[in-house]
């Protein structure tokens, strides 16, 4: 239900689950381009590499959240 979806995405777990990932991501000593980062971190939360479409959509998102962040 929408409900249940909202609440589920406002529960601290979801938080702390996305905060791993990026640590894990971070972490992996074979990534280091942001390129790399976002193919991987798909890959970890889907099982698939992106497509170039999801990748440039993955990017614009990054440097999106990045500038709101410097903020």
């Amino acid at each position: 239900t929408p409900l249940q979806a909202l609440s589920l995405l406002n529960d601290p777990v979801f938080a702390e689950c996305a905060h791993a990932m990026a640590a894990r991501v971070l972490s992996s000593s074979s990534v280091h381009t942001v390129e790399e980062r976002l193919n991987h971190a798909m890959t970890l939360a889907v099982a698939r590499t992106p497509l170039k479409q999801e990748l440039s959509t993955l990017e614009r998102l990054l440097h999106d959240q990045r500038a709101t962040f410097q903020q």
